[in-house]
């Protein structure tokens, strides 16, 4: 499923996982409340954002839905994280196909891992990537 939200957003639910992470943050609202009274913050400064373990990119979406339909004047930089070099790949693409009018919002997303500066990891990749972990466990496992 694809749809162009009012905002500009693209939204792309492509499994079940997405199906179920998509409802849980724009139809449930579960991020909402703290992130609609991040927006109400009028201080003129450029706010800037987490988004750790981004997956597909649906929290930074929504905050960008939600700054775009209020009318947001700061500009927000969201910085995400990501584990898996495919999602990150993802959550690229689908924010390239936003339509955001006048958009004050950017987005960035790293492949990484969030802890020590220098090094490496690993994440376990399940065939749902919503069960994507860095705790050993079953799944291919790809380097950070």
């Amino acid at each position: 499923m694809r749809w162009h939200l009012r905002s500009g957003a693209y939204i792309e639910v492509a499994n079940y996982i997405e199906w179920v992470i998509y409802n849980d943050i724009f139809a449930d609202g579960e991020y909402d409340l703290p992130l609609t009274r991040l927006l109400a913050r009028d201080t003129g400064a450029p706010l800037v954002v987490a988004d750790l373990g981004a997956n597909v990119g649906f929290f930074s979406l929504r905050l960008a839905h939600l700054a775009a339909i209020r009318s947001v004047p700061n500009d927000i930089r969201i910085e995400a994280v990501e584990g898996s070099r495919s999602l990150c790949d993802l959550a690229r693409q689908r924010w390239s196909a936003c339509r955001f009018p006048d958009s004050n919002v950017s987005f960035h997303v790293t492949h990484g891992l969030v802890g020590k500066k220098t090094g490496a990891g690993e994440i376990f990749l399940q065939q749902n990537h919503g069960m994507n972990s860095i705790l050993r466990g079953k799944g291919r496992r790809e380097r950070v």
